[in-house]
């Protein structure tokens, strides 16, 4: 009896040599990017450390500028020195591919060192622009705002400006005195009425006065 021969197991479609091709060139791509952005990210967190243990404050603590650029890790790109009357500013920066998309700024750091001779001294560090700031007092010695005997405070209109205004004091209103204010509603403009004379009744004459005549009265 003749044997069957195996059966063959199937497979999948075959890639093509260019599809691999270009997963390869995706995947370098990939790991290239991972790479820059690791050293970028790594490089100012080792730098950052390291000097935070010979300073206080962002200032070192007696340490040269040599010393100072051999803590800097993952080497950084290094600008043009700003050289000062007293200062010199030191600036390096770790690239990034994806940092500017996203809009964010590349890591970057300051370095100023003096002018001593022989060897000019590291004096401080900071990561930007904006970090670079003066402390400045607080608000707390600020005076208090005051009110006014009459109660009424400060205040601006819309546009900021404010106007010292005294207070208001109350004033007594005098009273009005004129006789037209007593008189009554709806008599103005009309004639006043003639005063009236009291009615006065003649007396009754008795028969005797009658019977006097003019002489005897004259008597």
């Amino acid at each position: 009896m003749a044997e069957n021969p195996p059966a063959k197991v199937p497979t999948g479609p075959k890639v093509s040599g260019t599809r691999r091709f270009i997963s390869l060139i995706v995947l370098v791509i990939a790991v290239v990017v991972c790479a820059i952005e690791m050293r970028a990210g790594l490089g100012q967190f080792l730098t950052l450390r390291s000097f935070n243990e010979v300073s206080e404050k962002s200032a070192f603590k007696n340490v040269s500028l040599a010393d100072a650029q051999g803590m800097i890790a993952a080497f950084p790109s290094k600008s043009k020195v700003k050289a000062g009357e007293t200062v010199d500013e030191h600036h390096y920066y770790w690239y990034s591919l994806l940092r500017p998309l996203m809009g964010q700024k590349a890591p970057e750091l300051y370095l100023t060192s003096d002018h001593s001779d022989p060897a000019p001294m590291a004096l401080s560090f900071y990561t930007s622009i904006e970090d670079e700031s003066v402390d400045l007092p607080s608000d707390r010695n600020a005076p208090a705002q005051t009110v006014p005997p009459g109660g009424a405070m400060e205040t601006g209109d819309a546009s900021g400006d404010t106007s010292d205004r005294p207070p208001l004091e109350d004033k007594s209103v005098p009273a009005a005195t004129d006789a037209t204010a007593t008189e009554p509603a709806g008599t103005e403009g009309q004639p006043s009425a003639a005063p009236t004379e009291p009615d006065v009744t003649p007396e009754p004459v008795t028969e005797n006065e009658k019977s006097e005549t003019p002489a005897e009265a004259k008597k």
